[in-house]
Parts: C-alpha cells; sequence; structure tokens
C-alpha cells in the first residue's frame, strides 16, 4: 500500500510541475529554454513534444547520471530511465555538460548521436581571504547525504586528531544524514572537536586552513571552486568526474581515492605538517581558479544561445 501511495504521489508531483512549466513557458514565451538535471530536463523535453513550441530547448547535465542511476535506482529502472531519457536528449538542441567526465560518460549511457558540449561552471571573484595563521580548523561543505561520504572525512579526522589534536573539523551543510553523522561523531569522542555549521556561507567569515571535498561522486563540484578561489589549498576524493579535472590530476591540489579513510587522514596531515606546501597548494587554488571564470562560462552559454 505505502509504496503505490508514493509512487502515486510522485507521478501526481510530476504531472503538477508539468503543466506549472507549461504554463510559465506560455506566458513568458523564452527564446531559449536552459534546464538543469534530469528531473528538468525530461519536464522540458516533454513540454516540448506535447506543445512544440519552437523554442530552442538547452539541457545541462551536472551530475553523474549514470553512477546515480546505478546507485539510486532498481536495475529495471534504471533502464527504462535510460532509455526515455535517451530519447528526450537526443531530440534537445544542445546538450550541456559542466565537466569532459560528464560529457563523455552522458553519450554513452545515453547513446547519444552528437557529442554534448562542456562548459565549465564558473565562479565570481572573490577577495582573497586574510591568511589567518593557523586557526587550526578543517573546513567541509556539502550537503549531508551518502554522495559525500561525510562518514570517511570524519573517520580520517579521528585519525588526524591522534597526531594533531588541537586541530578542529567544520561541516557546512544540511541534509538527511545530518543526525547519523552527528552520531558518528560522538561514538568517536569527538563532540568537541566537530562543529555542524548549517548552511552558511562558510568561506568569507571562515578561518579555515584547509578546505576537503570527500565526495564519492560528482560532476564538477562547485564548492570546490569556491574554495578554491577563496584561496584555500584543496584536498579532494578523485571522484568520477570534475576533481581531477580541476585540480589537473594534483597540480593544483591533492586528490585520493573516494573512500579510503587513511589516505586522506595522511594528506591532511600532509597539508596541516608543512606552512610551505599549505602555502603553495593556497597559491595554485587561485590561479587555477581564474580559468573558471564567470564570465568565461556566461560568453560560451551566449554563444550558444545567440
Amino acid at each position: 500500500g505505502n509504496n503505490k501511495t508514493m509512487a502515486e504521489s510522485e507521478v501526481g508531483n510530476f504531472l503538477k510541475e508539468f503543466l506549472w512549466l507549461r504554463k510559465n513557458i506560455f506566458s513568458f514565451n523564452p527564446d531559449a529554454v536552459i534546464s538543469v538535471d534530469i528531473h528538468a530536463n525530461l519536464l522540458t523535453m516533454l513540454n516540448k513534444f506535447f506543445w512544440g513550441k519552437d523554442h530552442p530547448v538547452i539541457l545541462t547535465t551536472h551530475i553523474n547520471l549514470e553512477k546515480t542511476l546505478a546507485e539510486k535506482s532498481t536495475p529495471l529502472l534504471k533502464k527504462l530511465i535510460t532509455k526515455i531519457a535517451g530519447y528526450f536528449y537526443n531530440k534537445a538542441d544542445v546538450n550541456v555538460c559542466v565537466s569532459n567526465g560528464v560529457a563523455s560518460s552522458l553519450k554513452k549511457t545515453l547513446k547519444l548521436k552528437k557529442n554534448p558540449i562542456v562548459i565549465y561552471n564558473g565562479v565570481p571573484p572573490v577577495k582573497n581571504r586574510k591568511a589567518k595563521n593557523n586557526q587550526k580548523i578543517l573546513l567541509s561543505v556539502a550537503r549531508f547525504d551518502e554522495q559525500k561520504d561525510h562518514e570517511s572525512l570524519i573517520n580520517a579526522f579521528s585519525l588526524v586528531q591522534k597526531k594533531m589534536p588541537d586541530y578542529r573539523l567544520w561541516l557546512a551543510g544540511e541534509g538527511p544524514k545530518k543526525f547519523s553523522l552527528q552520531r558518528l561523531v560522538k561514538r568517536l569522542g569527538l563532540k568537541d572537536k566537530v562543529k555542524f555549521l548549517g548552511w552558511i556561507n562558510a568561506f568569507f567569515m571562515s578561518k579555515a586552513d584547509v578546505f576537503i571535498l570527500s565526495s564519492k561522486r560528482e560532476g564538477l563540484p562547485y564548492a570546490l571552486l569556491e574554495a578554491m578561489a577563496a584561496g584555500f589549498p584543496v584536498i579532494s576524493t578523485d571522484t568520477p568526474f570534475g576533481p581531477s579535472e580541476i585540480l589537473e590530476n594534483g597540480r593544483y591540489g591533492l586528490l585520493v581515492s573516494p573512500g579510503n579513510v587513511k589516505a586522506l587522514a595522511k594528506a591532511i596531515l600532509d597539508i596541516l605538517g608543512d606552512r610551505r606546501k599549505a602555502n603553495f597548494y593556497a597559491r595554485k587554488s587561485r590561479e587555477r581558479s581564474r580559468f573558471f571564470s564567470e564570465e568565461r562560462m556566461l560568453s560560451s552559454y551566449k554563444q550558444i544561445i545567440l
């Protein structure tokens, strides 16, 4: 019974969103429609299919769709969604992906006839943060859900504590896993060392020494780009896709394999234990973030739309 009502409400919501979008497309009569990720992309294409308005449609993909479907749906559902999405994505005027990895995976997963265009997310320029000497804070900014794998980060931090007990870990974010993460922190005896900040713009108020991304999968992690623009040395898991493209395989920040607690702890100790290395990667972050400028992103979209 319960599953049925859930499925019914999902379908009901989809229909409501579909009609809401239709109403807005008719009232605004846009020159082009840009939509983001699979849910909105399918709604947008269904609208075009049924009402054939002649505006161009640009579908953008920010996630690792193949892995997301593999981890969040049954094999049968995955097959069905892939088939439907493949049909509609092939009918879009343009497919845009936020990284090369996402683009090649999307093309393969949905059997796209044309290569998607890659447009990196851009970050606005940031005032350089004042590098306070050694505030002894590690920072992570991410939703609390399974994809972001805070468990590995918290476990790595507990290893760091054994060598560097003065450090604290700040977790900015909200999400379904918050309570289980708080329980893990308590179980590891880190309650006084780990702070849950909620959704704040942590970068600009932060006195952190290093920024850490511990995800299992990504498209092009925006928080990582923002942290680099703010001049943090960064440590990231080498997820498919995104981080290795941003960090050029480790040239602009440290990469460790996803879920590897020991490797993550070692990378953290490595940066914290060597001021020169930390300063070097802080400079590298800023240098690299200029490539991911908002201006470049907007002018790329302008070229497609015009």
